[in-house]
């Protein structure tokens, strides 16, 4: 009899071990062939979020674990726009591709490409329309400055800006400011701002709300006046703003 319950718990054991192994083989199985059930793509405001489904060869939702994270952001990152790619993906069925999204800064005339805030050029100028135009030549020391300090301007203030022109301040023959700038705005005012002070530009709209309302003028947030000033159209007189 106890030769005959051993033999039973040794099938019975066989049995389990078995199921086990079939369990998980089905899991697996299960997991490997699990198709992709929904993309979520973070982070972006001009790239469409097809475009990167596209480009990542996502398209046809492929199962989960056959994707390559890694194949993934290098495909994503040749998009022109694209800085910086983080995929990631869960056992139900979801794929992020979190996106760090360059922003075009404005159109440089002289060399006929649009700057972006990591540096690099797109040469189709007609891409992203209603973006500030550079008018003039600019140094390319000071121009990597303005790239620089330009990106950290709030995109609404970006769009208020029409045209950049190069302007040192010289006086006598005598350079005072070389990294001096005329920003004219949309809505018709002129601001003097050098590289240095490019920041204090996302204070533009509190500026203008301490105007007169319907009095457009020139804008002085430039390094060699104490505070912001402001003078307005035809006439001689300069309004301090106060410091910013």
């Amino acid at each position: 009899m106890k030769k005959k319950n051993k033999k039973k718990i040794r099938i019975r054991s066989l049995l389990f071990i078995i199921l086990f192994i079939y369990l998980i083989g089905s899991f697996g199985y299960y997991l490997f062939t699990l198709p992709i059930k929904n993309i979520y793509i973070l982070g972006t405001n001009l790239i469409e979020d097809q475009e990167i489904i596209d480009i990542a060869g996502l398209k046809k939702y492929p199962s989960l674990f056959k994707i390559n994270k890694s194949k993934i952001a290098k495909n994503v990152k040749k998009l022109e726009l694209v800085d910086d790619v983080k995929v990631s993906r869960n056992i139900f069925g979801k794929v992020t591709i979190e996106v760090r999204e360059a922003k075009p800064l404005f159109y440089y005339r002289s060399n006929d490409v649009i700057y972006l805030s990591n540096g690099k050029t797109i040469e189709d100028k007609q891409k992203y329309l209603g973006i500030p135009v550079v008018i003039n030549y600019v140094p390319s020391d000071i121009l990597d400055d303005l790239i620089k300090r330009f990106s950290d301007l709030n995109n609404n203030i970006i769009g208020e800006i029409s045209e950049i022109e190069y302007s040192p301040d010289e006086k006598n023959g005598t350079i005072l400011d070389e990294n001096r700038f005329i920003f004219r705005m949309s809505d018709t005012n002129i601001v003097y701002i050098d590289t240095i002070n490019l920041e204090k530009l996302n204070s533009y709209q509190k500026i203008c709300a301490t105007l007169e309302e319907g009095v457009h003028g020139y804008i002085y947030l430039n390094s060699n006046r104490d505070n912001a000033s402001f003078k307005a159209y035809e006439t001689k007189e300069t309004e301090d703003l106060g410091s910013e």
